[in-house]
This record gives structure tokens, sequence and C-alpha cells, in this order.
């Protein structure tokens, strides 16, 4: 019989005596055994026979004969190229222990293969803040990690969140304010705090035009609002940048002329040209360090304000 075949390959391993057994003759395995069988079959490539033998023990009333079921599932699902389903199996062993290194190795694996490059990197990082991770295999994993920065073509962030204000207008409080002019003191009425709840909403990503495997362009488009009943409130700003960036092993450089225009209140507010640098590095396996700067020229539609407010 086929398991028999794999048994007796490794049975010094495996059970203390592996008789040649009659074509008709039933071998009993332990859930163990089992499990180690469909280890040497995955490995030799048999997907069915080793999906087989994993269905029929993952009812085991061991725990850790179930986890490793799972794990191996996992495996011949990722092998097959059916990385949605591979997922399922790692998470799920990773909501009950979430410190299993292999586990998280081979799903940063199966997001890699899928080309999920952000998911793929954090997971790669957790995999790499394993104090007992053999020094071999931090190096892999930290190549693996550049290979997905370099490959990432793509990323998006949205945001969505309800603002109540309670003092929209942003008034002092005050009933009135008064100046004196020598000859008497004139005043007026201010306005009294008025409340509001707006709609605070963003979106926006950054695309990276490959040259090289250490060139690239960075693209960057962000678009952020406030909306409260009425425009008087209202505030929107668009970001736009481009520019060069450089990847390194363990982190990236870029610089990005940009421009920010602002809307407030339904009218045209500003418009903010700069530049920025941002890089990240990683420092050591559990840290890194991101980080950047600007220089920004503001200017202000409005001509009058523009000749009070206008900076860099």
């Amino acid at each position: 019989m086929r398991a028999c075949d794999y048994i007796l390959a490794l049975w010094v391993a495996l059970l203390p005596v592996c008789a040649i057994a009659a074509p008709a003759q039933k071998i009993e395995l332990t859930d163990a055994q089992a499990l180690a069988v469909s280890d040497i079959m995955l490995n030799a490539g048999d997907l069915p026979a080793a999906e087989s033998l994993l269905n029929d023990i993952l009812q085991s009333g061991d725990v850790d004969i179930r986890t490793g079921a799972l794990f191996q599932l996992g495996r011949v699902a990722a092998m097959r190229g059916e990385y949605s389903t591979a997922e399922r199996y790692f998470l799920t062993i990773l909501k009950f222990y979430p410190d299993m290194t292999p586990v998280r190795l081979e799903l940063a694996q199966v997001y890699f293969l899928s080309e999920q490059y952000s998911l793929a990197d954090f997971n790669f990082r957790l995999v790499l803040a394993d104090k007992n991770l053999p020094p071999n295999m931090a190096e892999r994993v930290r190549k693996l990690i550049a290979q997905s920065r370099q490959r990432k073509n793509w990323s998006l962030n949205a945001g969505l969140s309800i603002v109540p204000d309670s003092n929209i207008n942003n008034a002092t409080g005050r009933a009135q304010e008064c100046i004196n002019f020598g000859f008497g003191v004139m005043c007026r009425p201010l306005e009294r705090e008025n409340y509001g709840i707006g709609l605070r909403y963003s979106l926006g990503g950054d695309y990276y035009l490959r040259l090289t495997d250490h060139w690239g362009i960075k693209n960057s488009a962000y678009l952020s609002a406030l909306d409260f009943a009425t425009s008087r409130y209202d505030d929107y700003s668009l970001y736009l940048a481009s520019g060069p960036r450089y990847l390194m092993s363990r982190g990236d450089v870029s610089l990005q002329p940009f421009a920010q225009m602002r809307w407030y209140a339904g009218k045209y507010y500003s418009t903010v040209p700069g530049l920025r640098l941002d890089a990240t590095y990683d420092i050591t396996r559990r840290v890194s360090l991101a980080g950047g700067v600007s220089y920004t020229h503001t200017k202000y539609h409005d001509g009058r304000i523009n000749d009070i407010y206008r900076s860099n």
C-alpha cells in the first residue's frame, strides 16, 4: 500500500517495526504517526494522499495534532496556489497561537506569493522579531522584506470618522469686544459658540514606478475633507507629489516636490508648494526608524490675507 511505502522509507523515525504487508492488509496509524507520514507525503509532492490523511486526523482529540494538521493543510493549499485557502488555515492557528513563528513565516510567504506585499512585509517583520530565529533564517527573511519593498507597486489609505465640534465657529466665548478710541468706547457683539457634527473622510495612496531594482519614481495623491451641514465650515485639501525613490536592503529614501491646495468655506483658500524628503531604515531586527522633513511656501488666494500670513 502507498502509506506503507512512506513508512518503510523512514521506519526508524516513525515506527518500531514496519512489516511488509499483504495487499489487502490495513495499517493502523496513531494520529501522531499519521501526521508524520503526511509530512513525508507532502515533501514528496503527493498532495492528494497527504490531504486525505490530514483530513482524517483533523478531528483528533489532541489539540497539538489538530494544529499540526491545519498547518500541513495550509502548506498543501499554498503548494497548489490556493493562497486564500492557505491564508485561512494559517490565520486560524495564529488566532490561538500568535507567537508560532513557523506558521507566521508560511503566512508571510503566502502573502508574498499572492503579491500582497504590505501584508507580507508586516508578517515577515514579526518573524524577524523572534529572538530565537536562527541567523541564516533571519538573513533570508531580510531578503524577502527587501524583495517585498522592491516589488510593491502601490499602497492605498482611506479614513472615515464623525467629528462633533462644540465650537465650530471658533468663538471666544465672550459676549462682545470693545475698543477704546480715546474719545469713547465702541463695542460690537460676538458670535456665540455654534455646535455641529461633521464628517471627515480621506482617500489617498502612493504609486511606485520601478525603473531598476534600486531606483524608481514615487507618486502620491491624497484627498481629505471635513463636511458640515453648511459649507461655511467645510475644509478640503488635495495633495499631489512625485519624485525619485532609492531602495536599500534595509530601507528607502524619497525626495518629492509637492503641491497642496486647500478650499475653506466653499472657496479656494491657499496653495502650498514645497519639497519633502522621507526615509525609512531598519536599525535592528526589532527597531525600524522612519522620518521626514519638508520645506514649504504658503500662498493665500485672498490678497490681503496673503500679504499678512504668507510664509515659508
